[in-house]
């Protein structure tokens, strides 16, 4: 296992879905299916969190096909009618800004 890992990963998701909800709420933004909050995706949030998180500890071997299932759950949630372009490209940023930032040990928690 890897214990250290695991607590980064957490603390990475964690920081990652505080954001994201402190923008939802802070913007109210309209889905496009007129629901409310759609800004920033939280779906794409938490799977892009993971993805880059992964990437930075394991490399691309795990980097990869995790980038590539966050991909997939952002293009499913535009696809869904339930977010704008933006509101994933947002979330993943911030996502992989996050990850990073706990990896490199610049975001301790």
């Amino acid at each position: 296992g890897d214990p250290v890992g695991i607590v980064q990963l957490g603390r990475a998701s964690l920081i990652t879905m505080a954001t994201i909800y402190a923008l939802k709420f802070s913007t109210n933004t309209r889905r496009p299916d007129r629901g409310q909050y759609s800004f920033p995706s939280g779906h794409t949030g938490i799977t892009f969190a993971s993805a880059a998180y992964l990437d930075r500890r394991y490399g691309l071997r795990y980097g990869i096909p995790a980038y590539v299932a966050a991909s997939f759950v952002g293009y499913s949630r535009i696809y869904a009618r339930k977010h704008h372009f933006i509101d994933v490209a947002a979330a993943a940023g911030i996502a992989i800004a996050v990850g990073t930032m706990v990896d490199m040990g610049i975001i301790i928690l």
